[in-house]
């Protein structure tokens, strides 16, 4: 019978630990939550036998603030940094868009940008609410709320999708700084979508 493969997992500077010991060593908070969000960290703790550290983070309240501390107590990780998690159920969602992004590309810059790519209106919101100025949209069609100016958006992943906001002509969106890529516009604000020079200050180059 084959032997399942273990899954290893990758810290920060590339390094991939495949024992505890070797994740103390190259420990990366932000890699760990992000596998602890998405499932990673238990099924990489079950697969080499750690079945009580597993077990204690699986039964981890992920909604708390001090869901890091917790992973660092019970994996005996000494980390001095600041183990604060700032709104974890935005953390939380990156790590499941992330999971949805890899089925859809290998792009490393749109994969590092995440944080900032929705799926749907309420990612939108979210994004926003955390202070990005640049949406990546990954879907058919959004509703973009006219209230939120100097935001840029950009269709990615051989996505181009229809945009409904309630704006009636296009010199609105200049004034109010919103500016759109690679979408479908409503007819009466076609003549607002500009060329990627336009998008710079908002980090969409990197598409």
């Amino acid at each position: 019978m084959q032997r399942k493969a273990k899954c290893s997992l990758e810290m920060s500077n590339g390094v991939k630990v495949s024992s505890l010991m070797y994740l103390k060593e190259y420990f990366s908070a932000e890699k760990v939550l992000e596998y602890y969000y998405d499932g990673r960290l238990v099924r990489w703790l079950k697969d080499r036998g750690y079945q009580k550290e597993a077990s204690l983070i699986q039964n981890l309240d992920d909604s708390s603030p001090d869901v890091m501390v917790d992973i660092c107590h019970i994996l005996s990780i000494n980390y001095g940094g600041n183990m604060k998690i700032q709104n974890p159920a935005f953390q939380k969602r990156v790590a499941e868009k992330k999971i949805l992004l890899k089925q859809l590309t290998v792009n490393k810059s749109w994969l590092d940008a995440v944080a900032r790519v929705a799926f749907n209106d309420d990612d939108v919101k979210e994004i926003y609410a955390n202070g990005y100025n640049a949406i990546f949209l990954c879907g058919e069609r959004f509703h973009i709320p006219f209230e939120y100016g100097n935001v840029g958006y950009s269709g990615i992943c051989d996505f181009k999708p229809d945009i409904v906001i309630e704006c009636d002509i296009y010199e609105d969106l200049l004034v109010a700084g919103i500016h759109f890529e690679n979408v479908n516009l409503p007819y009466r604000l076609r003549n607002i979508q500009s060329s990627s020079s336009g998008m710079l200050g908002y980090g969409l180059s990197l598409i």
